[in-house]
């Protein structure tokens, strides 16, 4: 006996079932493919606050930073305290070099206790903080890195640059051979620590 089940399969919610297969395409690397799942997620439900999340991480590694902000405000109009959400907005807006705006969303995603890559985020504040000319606080948030990841190579060579910008040169050089005794091929730690021991 025929059963049809297809008036069944359109009324049931299959918008988690796109975006948890855009998560899988992602992680597989096939990041075209995702923007369609998630999309299609979004057609379906438009307040899908992690579909916005995802679709704005896979839009952000294709390098379309304006169109990934634009999601992750969404998911976040949805979803106020979503930490995450927060995170990768901050990461964003320090590519689109808008700083201000980056570091309220990085306190806001600290200020919700978000743990994973954590050491990211701090690097991502410090150097945001930085770029505006704030090299003490930026170090704070340099060193909070390096104690949840003590072998960050990219926030040596970070705390290299801020300890040079402020004509602290043995400290400066610390850290760039740091940075280099964890990635021997980082060539612009090797530059700067070679331009600093000229000085010195």
């Amino acid at each position: 006996h025929y059963t049809d089940y297809s008036q069944y399969i359109n009324s049931r919610d299959v918008t988690p079932i796109h975006n948890n297969l855009g998560v899988a395409l992602a992680i597989k690397g096939e990041i075209s493919e995702a923007i369609k799942s998630y999309s299609m997620a979004l057609q379906l439900s438009p307040a899908f606050a992690e579909a916005h999340y995802n679709l704005g991480v896979a839009l952000a590694d294709e390098g379309k930073v304006v169109e990934a902000v634009n999601h992750y405000s969404k998911a976040l109009d949805i979803k106020p305290e979503f930490a995450r959400a927060h995170y990768e907005m901050g990461d964003a807006l320090l590519k689109k070099g808008e700083m201000d705006k980056a570091i309220k969303h990085f306190l806001k995603a600290l200020s919700l206790n978000i743990k994973p890559d954590s050491s990211n985020m701090y690097n991502n504040l410090g150097l945001a903080l930085g770029k505006q000319g704030k090299l003490n606080d930026a170090i704070v948030y340099f060193y909070e890195a390096l104690k949840i990841d003590p072998d960050y190579a990219e926030v040596h060579y970070n705390l290299g640059v801020a300890f040079s910008m402020q004509n602290k040169l043995k400290k400066a050089i610390a850290h760039y051979y740091e940075a280099i005794k964890i990635n021997p091929n980082f060539e612009k730690a090797r530059h700067n620590l070679q331009a600093v021991q000229n000085q010195n």
